[in-house]
C-alpha cells in the first residue's frame, strides 16, 4: 500500500496560501519597505549605509538578533525601523526600551510605551538611596575620632561605587526611558505658529 503524501502534514506548509487579509498585510508591508528604502539614490554614504543595514535587519533574523539583541516577527521588524527613523532613536535607546519593556507592538505597530509614574517613582527612588547613604557616611564620620585606615577608605569607595551604580541602574531602568519619550513627543508635537 503505497502512502498519499499530499495530505501528510509535512507537506501542509508548502501548499499553505495566504489569505485576502494576510495577502494585504503582505503588501502593506512591501509597499511601506519601498517607500523607506526607495529614497537610497540620492543618500549620503553614510545614510545608504545606515539603510542598507536597517534592510539587512528587517530582511535576515539573525542580524535584527546581533543588532538589537531580541527577536521578533518579520512585520514588526519593519514597524520597528519605522519608528526608529520617525522618532531619532538610536539602536542602543531602542535596547534599553525593550529591556525595561516600554516597546509596545500590537497589530504591526510599534509604540513607545512609558509611564510618567515609573519615571517619578524612578526619581524617588533615587533621591532615597543617596539620602540614606550620604546620611549613613555622615553619622559614621562623625563617630569616629581617628584618622581611615586604607582599609576603610576601600570600603568605604567600594559602598560608594555600589550605590552609584545602582542609582544608574534605576536612572537607565525607570527614568531614562521617560526622558526618551518626552523627547520623542517633543519633536513629533507640531510647532506653533
Amino acid at each position: 500500500m503505497q502512502s498519499d503524501d499530499s495530505n501528510s502534514w509535512w507537506n501542509v506548509g508548502r501548499s499553505y496560501e495566504p489569505s485576502a487579509a494576510q495577502q494585504a498585510e503582505i503588501e502593506r508591508i512591501a509597499a511601506e519597505m519601498r517607500d523607506y528604502f526607495g529614497q537610497t539614490e540620492d543618500a549620503p554614504t553614510g545614510t545608504s549605509r545606515a539603510r542598507e543595514a536597517d534592510r539587512a535587519a528587517i530582511d535576515d533574523e539573525r542580524e535584527f538578533i546581533r543588532r538589537f539583541g531580541f527577536d521578533w516577527s518579520r512585520r514588526d521588524r519593519v514597524a520597528l525601523i519605522a519608528l526608529k527613523h520617525r522618532c531619532d532613536l538610536t539602536d542602543r535607546e531602542i535596547r534599553l526600551l525593550r529591556w525595561t519593556g516600554n516597546l509596545r507592538r500590537r497589530n504591526g505597530t510599534v509604540t513607545l510605551a512609558s509611564a510618567r509614574w515609573a519615571a517619578i517613582f524612578g526619581r524617588c527612588l533615587a533621591v532615597v538611596m543617596f539620602c540614606q547613604f550620604a546620611l549613613a557616611v555622615l553619622l559614621q564620620m562623625l563617630t569616629i575620632h581617628h584618622a581611615l585606615s586604607p582599609a576603610q577608605f576601600g570600603k568605604l569607595y567600594g559602598v560608594t561605587a555600589f550605590v552609584l551604580a545602582m542609582v544608574w541602574l534605576v536612572h537607565l531602568g525607570y527614568i531614562k526611558p521617560w526622558i526618551i519619550e518626552q523627547r520623542v513627543m517633543k519633536k513629533m508635537a507640531p510647532n506653533p505658529g
